[in-house]
């Protein structure tokens, strides 16, 4: 009886957190994705030198089957890249592009002209890197 109960302190016990150690939550929202640029990266340049570029970003759809199906709809994802990420991205993409995407996935509540709540969700970029054709190089 007596190692039971012991057993469960030393379970419930509140860890030591060292503050030089990440925590294991801090990398769970990050994300990656491959796709096609769907349109031409938008641009916008807020106050105090602040910058925003923005595109949707087509992925192949998953499918249920293990032999893919043709003519599936593609997820569509907004990505939205801040500051140098921003500048690189538009520096480098246009529509047709092969891109991948590294970041954290965002998502915000808002009201649509009707004042319906709906939820907007957006990757926000930290890394970004074209993807060069294989069939392109001779």
């Amino acid at each position: 009886m007596k190692n039971k109960k012991s057993n469960i302190q030393s379970i419930t016990a509140t860890p030591v957190r060292d503050k030089e150690k990440p925590t294991p939550f801090k990398f769970r929202n990050l994300i990656t994705l491959c796709g096609v640029v769907a349109s031409d990266p938008g641009f916008l340049e807020l106050g105090k030198g602040r910058k925003k570029a923005f595109c949707m970003l087509e992925t192949p759809s998953p499918s249920p089957n293990k032999e893919s199906e043709r003519g599936a709809q593609p997820l569509v994802h907004s990505i939205t890249a801040w500051g140098k990420t921003a500048v690189e991205f538009l520096s480098q993409i246009k529509t047709g592009d092969t891109l991948q995407v590294s970041g954290r996935i965002n998502s915000r509540p808002y009201k649509d002209k009707n004042g319906i709540s709906k939820i907007y969700t957006e990757i926000i970029a930290t890394q970004l890197q074209k993807q060069t054709s294989l069939s392109s190089n001779p």
